[in-house]
């Protein structure tokens, strides 16, 4: 996840497209905060990811925040202070949740004080706020002992994380397999219009490091594709795209 957060990073602001189909109109601006493993790490990475993509470090900050109780008033004020001494952030990257918490994953009345505080910097800097979350431990048929895919229903902790977002995006391996380096990205949870139902894509660990769609399967792109091919001169306008396709123009484009 941390790879797939540095990754939004660079396509942000650079304005390249993400995953090289999803059009990103203007670069913007980041503030991501990490708050596990070691800054050493994330700078290590981000060297080898910025071998294959584009990335503009002008438009983003590291806050690097081991310890740092988002929840409480102490510090949602430090991380204010902290974001208004750089450029205000269109885009907000928090990386992950629990590090962010003192109270409980699991408590109501702690998710609600957390969220509050999210709307806060969301409105305060009229800003997008991004939160990487873990999913529970993966549940089991009793008879078969398969194991059962929940979807988005497999976060962790409170109602309230999957209450909050606009949008809820499951990023998960495909097979169980260590050495394994199939990952598939969707979103069942759309407050608005559709945006993707699920990409297919590979870790790149090479020299670089990166995601790229699955070209031979890359998903629901290939909606689109079909769409099109089942018209009869293969030309179709954005609007006839939309109602074939259940996709939105965002999605579509």
């Amino acid at each position: 996840k941390s790879i797939l957060f540095l990754q939004l990073l660079c396509h942000l602001t650079s304005g390249s497209p993400l995953f090289g189909i999803y059009e990103i109109p203007t670069p913007l601006t980041v503030a991501y905060c990490q708050g596990e493993g070691k800054l050493s790490d994330t700078q290590a990475n981000l060297r080898r990811m910025t071998k294959a993509l584009d990335c503009a470090p002008a438009r983003f900050h590291i806050f690097y925040y081991p310890a740092l109780g988002l929840d409480t008033s102490e510090g949602l004020q430090q991380l204010v202070k902290a974001i208004e001494d750089h450029t205000p952030p269109n885009v907000l990257l928090i990386d992950p949740l629990y590090a962010f918490m003192q109270g409980d994953l699991i408590d109501n009345q702690d998710a609600r004080r957390m969220v509050a505080h999210l709307r806060y910097l969301a409105d305060h800097f009229q800003t997008t706020v991004v939160i990487s979350h873990h999913a529970h431990r993966p549940l089991r048929e009793a008879r078969s002992g398969r194991v059962i895919d929940e979807g988005d229903e497999s976060i962790f902790g409170s109602f309230v994380w999957k209450a909050y977002p606009d949008e809820v995006y499951l990023f998960e391996k495909t097979s169980p397999k260590v050495a394994d380096k199939a990952r598939r990205l969707s979103c069942d949870t759309q407050r608005m219009a559709k945006s993707i139902d699920f990409l297919n894509l590979e870790l790149i660990d090479d020299d670089a490091l990166y995601y790229q769609l699955k070209l031979d399967r890359p998903g629901s792109t290939a909606k689109v594709l079909e769409v099109l091919r089942a018209s009869p001169n293969g030309a179709m306008t954005v609007k006839q795209l939309e109602t074939k396709s259940g996709y939105s123009e965002r999605a579509i484009w």
